[in-house]
């Protein structure tokens, strides 16, 4: 009997954990970078939907990324629209997403996707056209998997930053 073997589950490497949308886990953004496995295709009309909030779960930002006929996000709390990728995501069905809080100079958030870098969008009111915007610059302490709205992401993992951070 093959088929036992080929549906066997796999061990998830250490740190991954399964997503439960609809729960705050802790996530000190300012110290970890959040890092999401996806398994959705292209078209496939699934999202990465994730809210960054503060500790007392007040949302003060987050990233929504389409899986349509192009891969798309939208930063909430920033943005009312949604935007191509700068550069084009990697078209692999099995994804390992890397999102990044940087306040080195203003804010700015940026993703990798299966190791290369996607987007690295300022957060300003220059750029975001949310009048409450600046809710960015809290100390973000928590995320959300969006129960419902969430369909693509599997497994996440925090990843500690090195203490001076490269981009």
């Amino acid at each position: 009997d093959t088929a036992s073997d080929y549906y066997a589950l796999q061990p998830l490497p250490k740190g991954w954990k399964p997503v439960k949308r609809g729960v705050y886990y802790n996530a000190d953004l300012e110290n970890n970078s959040l890092k999401i496995k996806t398994d959705s295709a292209l078209g496939s009309g699934k999202q990465v939907f994730v809210y960054f909030s503060g500790k007392e779960k007040d949302i003060l930002g987050g990233i929504v990324i389409r899986f349509g006929k192009t891969l798309d996000y939208r930063l909430w709390v920033c943005s009312t629209l949604y935007k191509v990728f700068p550069t084009t995501p990697s078209t692999a069905t099995k994804k390992v997403w890397k999102i990044t809080l940087d306040r080195t100079a203003g804010v700015r958030l940026i993703v990798f996707c299966n190791g290369e870098k996607v987007l690295n969008a300022p957060i300003s009111a220059k750029t975001c056209d949310w009048p409450q915007w600046n809710r960015w610059t809290k100390k973000i302490g928590k995320i959300q998997f969006r129960p419902s709205i969430d369909t693509a992401s599997d497994y996440y993992e925090l990843q500690p930053l090195p203490k001076a951070i490269q981009y």
